[in-house]
């Protein structure tokens, strides 16, 4: 009797993972008051990251990051690196989330595929 794979013929190959590439172990990016103490922290200006019309999404709220975005921005910007970020409530993560985004939508509207 056929099981339901057989009957689609579908490839069981296709069930096999891929074979395992050894990755770079990921870039720890912690801020904190230690490694980065307030008077050495600089916000970065929306300006100087960002072209228009995507700076416009942040341009009417604020014309800097904050800090910590500040530290986050040049990664999610001019790279296709994945980032984890664990901050406090109100630290500014929807703001990250945007640039990720906006990133993108920047590449996509340049007719630039990603990496």
């Amino acid at each position: 009797q056929k099981d339901e794979v057989q009957i689609l013929g579908i490839d069981r190959s296709h069930f096999k993972p891929p074979a395992f590439t050894r990755k770079a172990d990921p870039i720890v990016h912690k801020l904190s008051s230690q490694n980065r103490p307030t008077h050495n922290r600089r916000n970065t200006p929306v300006n100087n990251v960002f072209s228009s019309p995507v700076r416009n999404i942040w341009q009417s709220k604020f014309q800097s990051f904050n800090h910590m975005q500040s530290e986050m921005v040049q990664v999610l910007a001019n790279s296709d690196d994945n980032v984890i970020v664990s901050a406090p409530t109100g630290a500014g993560k929807t703001c990250l989330f945007e640039m990720a985004m906006a990133r993108l939508f920047a590449l996509k509207l340049n007719g630039q595929s990603q990496r």
